[in-house]
């Protein structure tokens, strides 16, 4: 059973003109470069609010290849990535915007969610205390109860306890690790089950 987080796609995207990452001077042939990068990323947006991922990550590649160094199209298509379910390329393209724009909040944001559905307690706290200098308190919360789940289902794994393990990892999913290592299981766990 899993449970997701309902938000608008549209939120899920950066189109503002504050996080390009283009701290560098524009020269004349760069501006021609970028306002087609930029045209074509909101038709990324245009396809990823139709919950056309795929579509949505070409036309992201295809921005970048534009615009390497625009920190929000490098969000957005860590965004298209995370509704394919490729968390650690989205990762990686979160981290990649931070690299261009270190003051990129949304981009600390999307971490905090990935590394939660990833189990990466840590992580996901980091980027938690990095996104804004007061922390979301839903995703504080979530991000509490799905450390807690994720320890009680360590302990009972270690403890051959597979029922409790089933009802943790359960938990765990239920409250927003759905991806989390901790929680997917080798089928001969259940061979000890009684």
């Amino acid at each position: 059973m899993m449970v997701h987080e309902k938000q608008h796609p549209e939120a899920l995207l950066q189109d503002d003109e504050d996080h390009h990452g283009d701290c560098l001077p524009i020269s004349s042939s760069n501006v021609t470069s970028k306002a087609e990068a930029e045209e074509v990323k909101r038709a990324g947006n245009e396809e990823y609010k139709k919950g056309h991922f795929e579509e949505a990550l070409r036309l992201y590649d295809r921005a970048l290849a534009m615009w390497p160094d625009n920190a929000a199209c490098r969000g957005n298509r860590a965004a298209a990535l995370t509704g394919l379910r490729r968390f650690g390329e989205a990762v990686d393209d979160c981290q990649e915007a931070l690299r261009i724009d270190p003051s990129y909040g949304r981009a600390h944001q999307r971490l905090t969610s990935l590394h939660i559905r990833l189990g990466h307690i840590e992580d996901a706290l980091k980027h938690l205390s990095l996104a804004s200098p007061q922390p979301d308190p839903i995703e504080l919360d979530k991000l509490q109860t799905v450390k807690k789940h994720l320890g009680k289902c360590l302990d009972a794994r270690k403890a051959g306890d597979w029922k409790t393990v089933l009802k943790e990892a359960d938990a765990a999913i239920t409250s927003g690790a759905d991806s989390s290592a901790l929680v997917t299981f080798h089928p001969s766990i259940f061979i000890h089950q009684t």
